[in-house]
């Protein structure tokens, strides 16, 4: 399976499209819904003036709160330092308060928002004349009514009427201490658009594309994982879902706040959980991709490891839930555990590179590409202080890493996919060696009978009724041919005999069911016709056999052949343990005293009046001979026999051919009773053909009754008394 196929892109496309809707949907213009109060205070003189227009940094005044508990009176009247002398950090129950003044130089009123960093709660304190204006943001109010930018602390918005001034207090704490970088920021309103499109908007636009795309991927491999069952899919599924959890609450969803949970801290334990997830589904994928408890079962081991420290800081996280200061540190913590297993993961590569694994490179380009090209440079620029487009680093890292990580997947596939279809043919290739091995004792076409395409199937009791040629052939005088043999060389002689007899039953669509030691049964199941080819194929075989012989100074060998249509059962016959294709019928018994009657008769080849029947017209393109009627042991009716000669050598065929009409003759004669009429005929043809066997075994038969007679009954019928 290639890991995109073309029936896949309308899917894609489609993903894509709407993903990428949502998200630029979702990254609108924040909506600003700040709760303020009103109060009245004594009127205060700041010291620091703002020009329209500008953003700044105020050089502003600063009071420590030691007690955490001051409030805006006892702030007001509190002892001012100036920033630069506070010794940072300060402690956790700690708060911070900040004054400056804002004065107003337009004709217009102006719009500010004061932004701090550093701080996850604002109150900010406008003073105008005698009257107070309260802005809260933060933990004050919920994430959802909060202008988001650059983290969980956000904007305060407030004006300034034309020619007028303000004196501003904020009050700011943050659950793990408050740091050195909690300055003040002010912007009035067309500034603070500008800021927010420019330094928000866009890249976080780009952050909504990268998720949507994620998301794509996601779905992607998570239908492909229903559909094979392969874990190594619904490895990377939750690796990319997990990527996409991380990036939604970190980058997104800190810059918009409406799109994520209302509690902040559920949005932290989403951030942990994306965190520890995409580096538990990260180890998982790679031992899944290499098959590291195969390859390197001891690093394998390890790596679970690292995979349940991850669970472990997760569920802390979870345990811990409400915490902001928990969840803060664990942040800290997951993220500094990246050292930790790029360090483990580093000596595993260079173990992955001595066993040199192809599956295993891409594994380790992916991880390179988003350690080395995305996490160091921002390491790098935050340790040596130079600009860096860390949204750019990370994204590139991160998506040349799922490309390669996406490669890898299909080659391993595609290489599992090669390696199977190989090992399916390898066992085709076996199992039809033995079928071919299996179908030298039971042939293809018995089991095709039974319905069947491989002997691997047949079970005992299979059986077809079938209305079949059945052909027996056997060698004249073996047992004496045999005394005369050692075992080793009658063992050669079969398979001399066997093997010149053979194709030629198979040459004429009839197939072996069995050898017997110098006797074979052959069966036609489409007409007695190609019975009768064989046959005459196998005399003229054995003629040239006889040849061979005679030059090699052997003894002439002579087979005879009967042959035998009707219906049989075909079937597997045997027990548990051993199977054997077997016929059951007189049909077949019939056949056998056929090949009897031909040392009777003194002929080769024999059939019965069934067989030629059933070959209709076809009947006419061979030579025959009407040889009259037997009644064979265990038949209740006689059968009307035929020799066909011309298996026969040419010289023989033509003379009997010429003598036919002489024969039919006599053997009418002898039919008729007038045994004196039918004893001159057959002298008359055994003059010219001297070895002729029916000729001679009637001329005995006349004689005999011509002597001694024959009953009133008698109707010209053989009875053979034995087989």
């Amino acid at each position: 399976m290639r890991f995109l196929q073309k029936k896949d892109l309308r899917f894609i496309i489609i993903w894509f499209t709407l993903g990428a809707s949502i998200s630029i949907l979702q990254a609108q213009e924040p909506r600003l819904r700040i709760p303020q109060s009103v109060d009245s205070i004594p009127t205060l003189n700041l010291q620091y003036s703002l020009r329209s227009g500008m953003e700044m940094e105020p050089h502003v005044e600063v009071l420590v709160d030691t007690s955490g508990k001051l409030q805006l009176s006892e702030a007001v009247n509190g002892k001012y330092v100036p920033y630069d002398s506070v010794k940072f950090p300060l402690p956790l129950e700690y708060r911070m308060w900040a004054r400056t003044r804002v004065v107003n130089h337009s004709p217009e009123k102006m719009e500010f928002f004061l932004f701090t960093g550093g701080s996850d709660s604002v109150v900010l304190y406008k003073i105008q004349g005698d009257t107070v204006y309260e802005g809260r943001t933060g933990h004050y109010v919920s994430i959802r009514d909060r202008i988001t930018w650059r983290g969980p602390v956000v904007g305060v918005p407030f004006s300034v009427l034309p020619h007028d001034d303000v004196d501003l207090y904020v009050l700011m704490k943050e659950r793990r201490g408050v740091g050195p970088n909690f300055m003040p920021r002010l912007y009035d309103r067309y500034r603070w658009y500008y800021s927010y499109y420019s330094r928000v908007f866009s890249p976080n636009l780009t952050a909504a594309l990268f998720t949507g795309a994620l998301l794509i991927m996601f779905l992607y491999n998570l239908v492909v994982f229903f559909s094979t069952r392969i874990k190594t899919y619904l490895y990377y599924a939750l690796y990319l879902i997990s990527i996409l959890v991380a990036l939604y609450f970190e980058m997104l969803v800190n810059q918009f706040g409406w799109i994520g949970f209302a509690s902040y801290s559920v949005n932290q334990v989403m951030i942990l959980l994306g965190i520890n997830g995409s580096s538990m589904c990260y180890l998982l994928f790679g031992r899944s991709l290499v098959e590291t408890k195969k390859l390197t079962p001891k690093w394998d081991r390890v790596l679970g490891i690292m995979v349940l420290a991850r669970l472990l800081i997760a569920l802390t996280g979870l345990l811990g839930l409400g915490d902001g200061s928990l969840m803060t540190s664990l942040i800290s913590v997951a993220t500094i555990w990246y050292g930790v297993e790029a360090i483990v993961l580093l000596l595993y590569f260079y173990w992955l590179i001595r066993l040199r694994s192809q599956v295993a490179w891409f594994f380790i380009v992916g991880s390179f590409l988003v350690f080395g090209g995305g996490f160091i440079p921002i390491f790098l620029a935050n340790t040596f202080d130079f600009t860096l487009n860390t949204p750019l680093f990370l994204y590139g890292s991160i998506l040349l890493e799922i490309v390669v990580f996406s490669l890898g997947l299909g080659y391993k596939m595609r290489k599992q996919q090669q390696d199977k279809l190989q090992a399916e043919q390898a066992l085709n290739q076996e199992l039809q060696k033995v079928n071919t091995a299996f179908g030298r004792f039971v042939p293809h076409e018995f089991i095709h009978s039974l319905g069947y395409e491989s002997v691997l199937e047949v079970k005992l009791g299979d059986q077809v009724a079938r209305e079949v040629t059945v052909l027996f052939s056997d060698i004249r005088g073996y047992t004496t041919l045999a005394e005369q043999m050692t075992p080793e060389e009658n063992f050669r002689f079969l398979n001399a005999y066997l093997g010149r007899m053979g194709p030629n039953i198979q040459q004429n669509g009839g197939f072996v069911n069995q050898y017997y030691g110098d006797g074979i049964m052959a069966l036609f199941q489409r007409s007695p016709a190609d019975a009768l080819r064989a046959s005459i194929a196998m005399q003229q075989t054995l003629a040239e056999y006889n040849d061979y012989r005679q030059e090699k100074g052997r003894r002439e060998i002579r087979a005879g052949i009967g042959l035998h249509t009707g219906s049989l059962m075909m079937g597997i016959i045997g027990d548990t343990l051993r199977l054997e294709a077997g016929v059951v019928s007189d049909t077949v018994n019939t056949a056998s005293r056929m090949e009897g009657l031909t040392k009777h008769f003194g002929v080769s080849l024999l059939l019965s009046e069934a067989s030629l029947d059933k070959m209709g017209s076809q009947q006419d393109g061979f030579s025959l001979r009407y040889l009259g009627r037997v009644l064979v042991k265990g038949r209740q009716a006689p059968i009307r026999i035929f020799e066909c000669f011309d298996g026969d050598s040419p010289q023989l065929k033509r003379m009997k051919a010429e003598q036919k009409p002489a024969f039919d003759h006599a053997l009418n004669r002898y039919l008729a009773r007038d045994f004196a009429a039918a004893v001159e005929a057959f002298q008359g043809i055994l003059a010219i053909l001297p070895d002729d066997g029916p000729s001679q075994h009637y001329l005995k038969l006349s004689q005999q009754y011509l002597k001694e007679g024959v009953p009133a009954t008698w109707d010209g019928v053989e009875v053979m008394l034995l087989k």
